[in-house]
C-alpha cells in the first residue's frame, strides 16, 4: 500500500506494524477534527470469512463498552469502501518494547521504583478490562488476548495505557502461515491455555502473559521465545521457570514467588484477579522511594 493514502474520512500516513487480525496504521479521522488515529484494517483473509467476522465483530463490540483511564480507547468499528476498520484512541508515549529495546542496547536495568510503578499500573488496567463481562460475544470476562510489551504505552506524565488489543483467542488460531516461519511478536507471550483451541480462557490468561513481560522487564531476555513458533509454543506448554526465577532474586527480592504464582502452568493456581498481583507487587515497594517517581521515569525515557 502507498501512503499517504484517503480512504472515506481517513488518511493512513504510516504502518505501524501487522497482526494475525489486522495491520494498523497511524492516522487522522477528517470527521473528528483530522484527530490523529490508530487504523487498524482488518485483513482480507478475515473479511471474506464470515464466521471469522462474526467473531471479530463481536470481540470489537465488547471492547467499545471499555473505559478507563488505563486501558486505550475504542473509538469505532467503520466500513470504508469495502474494508472494515476499528479506529483507537492514538496514545502518545514509549511503548514497553521500544523501552526493552533501548534497555538491552544500552544495558540499562529498569530500576525498581520505575518496575514496580509500571508493573502496578497494568494490573489496574488489565482490572478494570476483566471486569466487564462481554455482552456480544458472550464472554464472562472481557479479556486482552495479545498482551506484549509493545501493547503497553508509558506516556509522558508517567501513567501507563494498555492497548493493541488481541482480535482473536490465539495467533495459532489462525491457519496461515508455515509453522516454521519466524515467531510472530505476539506469539511468545501466549498463555498455555491459548495454545490450545479447547482450553477456557480467563483472567488468568492474561495474567499470565504479564508475567512473561515482567520476567522480560528484569532480565531483559524473553522467558519463552525460541527460534520457531513450533519451538516457542513448546516452550510455554512445558513452562519451565524453577530454573529461569532464581535470576531475579538478587535484582528484586521477593519478584520471584510472584512470578511463581503468576507463570503456574495450571491456569487454577495463578492470580485469578489482577488487583491481587497487584497488592503483592506493591508489598515489594517498601524500601523504594517513590515521591518523585515521574521526573525519575522523564529522566530515565530521555
Amino acid at each position: 500500500m502507498i501512503l499517504p493514502r484517503d480512504i472515506g474520512q481517513f488518511r493512513l500516513l504510516r504502518k505501524l506494524g501487522s497482526g494475525p487480525v489486522s495491520e494498523s496504521y497511524e492516522g487522522i479521522d477528517r470527521s473528528r477534527s483530522d484527530e490523529r488515529v490508530v487504523l487498524r484494517r482488518i485483513l482480507p483473509f478475515v473479511l471474506q470469512d464470515r464466521s471469522r467476522m462474526t467473531s471479530v465483530q463481536a470481540r470489537v463490540e465488547d471492547l467499545l463498552a471499555v473505559r478507563h483511564p488505563f486501558l486505550v480507547q475504542i473509538l469505532d468499528w467503520v466500513a470504508v469502501e469495502g474494508e472494515q476498520f476499528i479506529v483507537e484512541e492514538w496514545v502518545d508515549g514509549v511503548d514497553l518494547g521500544r523501552l526493552l529495546a533501548w534497555c538491552q542496547h544500552n544495558k540499562r536495568p529498569i530500576a525498581p521504583n520505575i518496575y514496580l510503578n509500571v508493573a502496578t499500573q497494568v494490573c489496574n488496567g488489565l482490572e478494570a478490562l476483566h471486569g466487564r463481562p462481554g455482552k456480544s460475544s458472550g464472554a464472562e470476562n472481557v479479556l486482552h488476548l495479545g498482551l506484549r510489551p509493545s501493547a503497553i504505552i508509558l506516556k509522558p506524565d508517567n501513567r501507563i495505557q494498555v492497548g493493541s488489543y488481541g482480535l482473536s483467542r490465539s495467533p495459532t488460531a489462525l491457519s496461515h502461515g508455515a509453522a516454521s516461519d519466524p515467531v510472530p511478536a505476539p506469539m511468545e507471550y501466549l498463555s498455555p491455555e491459548q495454545t490450545q483451541s479447547d482450553e477456557r480462557l480467563g483472567p488468568s490468561s492474561d495474567i499470565f502473559a504479564l508475567g512473561s513481560i515482567l520476567f522480560e522487564l528484569q532480565t531483559h531476555e524473553a522467558l519463552f521465545r525460541g527460534e520457531t513458533a513450533i519451538q516457542t509454543i513448546q516452550r510455554i506448554r512445558n513452562c519451565d521457570i524453577a530454573s529461569q526465577l532464581p535470576r531475579i532474586q538478587e535484582t528484586l527480592p521477593g519478584l520471584d514467588k510472584i512470578l511463581t504464582r503468576a507463570l503456574s502452568l495450571n491456569p487454577q493456581h495463578r492470580y485469578q484477579r489482577a488487583f491481587v498481583l497487584r497488592e503483592d507487587l506493591r508489598g515489594l515497594m517498601a524500601g523504594y522511594s517513590f515521591a518523585n517517581i515521574s521526573e525519575e521515569t522523564s529522566t530515565f525515557l530521555e
